[in-house]
């Protein structure tokens, strides 16, 4: 099946996805800037509709994993704690749109790297791969409207990112450890490692 250009469906969403997308990823409704609420929402129906799913309720994190939703919803619940402890405990400032807004779109782009074989095998999709992760959602949402801020967050989340700067902010920090958490209970609850849990190469010292 050939993959979409990228954000193809932007103009075709109507009120029935937006409404399943709500739906779906409750947080969106308490993102409080509507023109920031929209575009999260056209940057999800957008990947939802350039995939090849019929509905979000399909896609996994990857191959083995819990379901997409069932992750990206834990790690919007855990924002609003985060952000409470950020700004209680450690007195920082947190933009708690941009923050929520992030979570909610940091893995908007799996349903776009990920397509099921004739064994309903989860594999990528033509052409893509995990490097693509973080930097694809963040193209998506620039197509989208989402404003610079939110999409660096969504892009350097992702462990094949190289710019450390878009992981320096407070609300980069909540939901770099939201979706930490999220991922690793996720992974045990499927009898997986979590990455927690796994042996990672020490650097070379200085």
């Amino acid at each position: 099946m050939a993959v979409k250009p990228l954000g193809q469906s932007r103009n075709g969403i109507d009120e029935s996805a937006v409404a399943e997308v709500v739906s779906l990823i409750p947080a969106i409704q308490k993102v409080g800037n509507d023109a920031l609420r929209e575009s999260v929402v056209l940057t999800w129906a957008c990947s939802w509709k350039d995939s090849d799913y019929e509905s979000l309720r399909d896609v996994l994190q990857g191959e083995g994993a819990t379901k997409l939703l069932r992750h990206v919803n834990a790690v919007n619940d855990q924002v609003g704690y985060l952000v409470g402890l950020a700004e209680g405990t450690y007195g920082l400032q947190v933009d708690h749109d941009v923050a929520l807004a992030a979570a909610i779109l940091h893995d908007v782009d799996k349903p776009l790297l990920w397509t099921n074989d004739s064994d309903d095998k989860v594999i990528f999709r033509p052409g893509r791969s995990l490097r693509d992760h973080g930097i694809l959602g963040a193209e998506l949402a620039e197509l989208c409207g989402v404003p610079q801020q939110v999409r660096d967050i969504v892009r350097g989340h992702s462990m094949y990112s190289d710019l450390m700067e878009d992981r320096r902010s407070p609300e980069a920090v909540v939901v770099h450890h939201a979706d930490g958490l999220a991922g690793n209970l996720g992974a045990l609850s499927v009898g997986v490692i979590p990455g927690c849990g796994r042996t990672m190469s020490v650097p070379a010292p200085f």
